[in-house]
């Protein structure tokens, strides 16, 4: 009996916190606690394993909401027995574009575009946003095919203006309820992520381009993309692009001025 009215709580809490996020279409407007519960019961109502953070977070149009990881479409082709067929590759003047085609094992099909730029890139770089276009057809047709409307992280990093936010850090055996924890090290972890963000942000204001990024990044640490980084990777990121944007500010400036 108690087991069924814990049940029945979850239930009406959850459906609470629901009405809140549908009315407001904004995450920001929960508590912290509400939002683990929120993070937890959307992996769970998905099928997803929270304890590999399938979603992170992102400020998009003044909202926080939701975007999907790699974990995440990893997981729902697996979960709905999704096979992925490239259809077609194309490339459009200066756009490179790659059509995926998904299949459910109930037959039923979609099919997604991933498009990317690649103007007068050459080498590495170019191997590097031929791949990327295929990522982005393959997450997108994955979404679709599963009937989710998040944005992939693939899609995100050609949006201005976005800010990132790390996932709840969740426990394994824990019930999320907000309260302790490892507030310390999710804050510094925070503060980590938007210095990285900042760089980048001023990085691009000084001409290189989300595959130039992406690339240097990649020959660092082995990654392409910031929601990849561990926190360790994360820090030589950060030291090197604190370089790198110090003498993209002295190529304009001048040596000079200060570029603090």
């Amino acid at each position: 009996m108690s087991t069924a009215i814990a049940t029945q709580s979850e239930h009406q809490d959850y459906a609470a916190i629901l009405e809140r996020v549908v009315v407001a279409g904004d995450l920001s407007k929960l508590s912290a606690a509400e939002r683990v519960n929120y993070y937890t019961a959307t992996c769970k109502s998905l099928g997803l394993n929270p304890l590999s953070q399938p979603f992170q977070y992102i400020t998009l149009n003044g909202k926080l909401t939701l975007y999907v990881r790699k974990d995440a479409t990893d997981q729902l082709r697996k979960i709905h027995n999704v096979s992925i067929q490239i259809v077609s590759r194309e490339h459009i003047n200066d756009v490179y574009i790659v059509t995926a085609r998904a299949t459910t094992k109930e037959g039923r099909t979609d099919e997604s575009i991933g498009a990317v730029s690649i103007g007068s890139i050459k080498g590495d770089v170019l191997c590097n946003a031929i791949m990327k276009a295929e990522t982005k057809a393959k997450r997108r047709v994955t979404l679709s095919v599963c009937g989710l409307g998040f944005l992939d992280e693939s899609e995100i990093e050609t949006i201005p203006d976005v800010v990132l936010h790390e996932a709840p850090a969740i426990e394994e055996g824990k019930k999320p309820n907000g309260n302790g924890g490892n507030g310390n090290g999710r804050e510094k972890l925070i503060a980590t992520v938007t210095r990285l963000d900042n760089l980048i942000r001023e990085i691009r204001e000084y001409g290189p381009k989300n595959a130039d990024i992406q690339a240097r990044m990649k020959e660092l640490v082995g990654v392409e993309t910031r929601a990849d980084l561990n926190a360790s990777q994360m820090e030589i990121v950060i030291e090197s692009f604190g370089d790198w944007a110090n003498e993209l500010y002295v190529e304009r400036h001048g040596e000079g001025e200060d570029a603090s």
